[in-house]
């Protein structure tokens, strides 16, 4: 009986901390993974462009940061770094890739 008290407690405060993270503005890991889709997708619309890789992490609740590496016909391979910024109210955006 008192394995199931104390698996029942773990559950609340596993359940309590998903409610305050999901919302605590900042970026989410599907804020993240749509960074990279949105990255890989953009830089692929260009002709002779190849992405092989994108890495994006987040620093703070409002920054990310990482790279693209890629491809470019006739070039060779390139890295570019990358930063993402989270609006204050935790809704929009932005990304570059210098």
């Amino acid at each position: 009986m008192k394995f199931l008290g104390i698996a029942v407690l773990c559950a609340i405060a596993a359940f309590g901390y998903f409610l305050y993270d999901a919302t605590k503005p900042g970026f989410k890991d599907t804020d993240i993974s749509e960074i990279k889709r949105t990255i890989k997708s953009e830089f692929e619309k260009r002709d002779g462009i190849k992405v092989s890789d994108v890495v994006i992490l987040k620093e703070t609740d409002t920054k990310a940061s990482g790279y693209v590496k890629l491809t470019i016909a006739g070039i060779g391979d390139i890295t570019r770094a990358c930063t993402a910024t989270m609006d204050q109210s935790g809704k929009q955006y932005i990304w570059r890739c210098d």
